[in-house]
């Protein structure tokens, strides 16, 4: 019997990802937060509070599940401090521990969440999977590519399925308030002027509903190695605010600097999803206009 298992459940696309999760395909899902209470909730998703930094807790659970899929989203997000956390070291360790454990008992098949930080923002076209070097510029996509390059291989020793999906940029709700898209909405939402310092970036937004469905669907597919999860779209950060802002009705509190186009290294971010498009099943539920209004009214409420 199929059993899943979500690391990083409570999160931003953790919630995401659960809700895409089709019951009529999975017929236990698990779940596991730091801070979640133990449990089951009204649509049958067994909790389990663990804490993925410790062998200890990592062996415990995966004894007790026995899970066969494994999507583990888990990882330090916090706005302003994870792109060169520490931390990130520790959570890499920690995915290579988890996903033998995860083998050790019985596991088949595993996705792991990585980052369009892996590759190298040097590069000014699309990004595309086996491709595009992979030269991440900070301690996060470092630490994703690190775990990406041992799951790699030892998924190829040991026959375990591995998919590694490269998240681009996500909003929608649930975002960490910090964060771009929501802080923008929250200051129009309360009459606030909303300054975008770096109007010229070029960044690949995707609904975080569609994400989460784009996840569920990779751990259900056999695909195999990395694919990106990305609209294929790139927009600048200062038409993206200015799209909230015409949506909200609050055009003359936004002020966008440097809106000129991009011109060296990082302005531009763009992942190619011919591999996610190729799944059988995917498309984007959300355009982005219906997406921001989506996130706007959740905001609101």
């Amino acid at each position: 019997m199929k059993k899943v298992l979500i690391t990083g459940a409570s999160g931003f696309l953790g919630r995401h990802a659960l809700e895409a999760m089709p019951t009529d395909q999975w017929p236990e899902i698990h779940a596991v937060s730091r801070n979640a209470k133990p449990g089951r909730d009204s649509q049958g998703v067994q909790w389990h509070r663990a804490d993925l930094l410790s062998a200890h807790d990592i062996a415990g659970l995966m004894q007790d599940i026995r899970p066969t899929h494994l999507l583990h989203l888990a990882w330090e997000t916090s706005p302003g401090q994870y792109v060169d956390s520490p931390q990130n070291e520790r959570w890499s360790k920690m995915g290579e521990d988890l996903v033998r454990n995860f083998h050790q008992y019985g596991g088949q098949r595993v996705v792991v969440v990585g980052t369009c930080m892996e590759y190298d923002w040097d590069i000014q076209e699309d990004f595309v999977e086996d491709q595009t070097p992979l030269r991440p510029g900070y301690r996060y996509g470092q630490s994703k590519r690190e775990l990406f390059l041992a799951l790699e291989e030892y998924a190829k020793d040991h026959g375990l399925e591995l998919a590694w999906a490269r998240v681009f940029f996500v909003y929608g709700p649930y975002e960490q308030e910090k964060r771009l898209v929501a802080s923008c909405i929250q200051a129009l939402v309360h009459d606030r002027e909303f300054v975008c310092r770096q109007g010229h970036l070029i960044r690949d937004y995707l609904h975080a509903r569609d994400v989460g469905e784009a996840l569920s669907l990779v751990l259900l597919s056999a695909i195999q190695g990395p694919v990106n999860i990305a609209s294929g779209q790139g927009i600048s950060l200062g038409h993206l605010i200015e799209k909230i802002a015409i949506t909200i009705g609050k055009e003359k509190l936004i002020r966008i600097d440097n809106p000129e186009g991009p011109s060296k290294s990082g302005d531009r971010v763009v992942g190619s999803n011919n591999r996610l498009k190729g799944l059988q099943g995917w498309s984007p539920r959300y355009s982005l206009e219906q997406g921001l209004k989506n996130t706007i009214d959740w905001w609101s409420r």
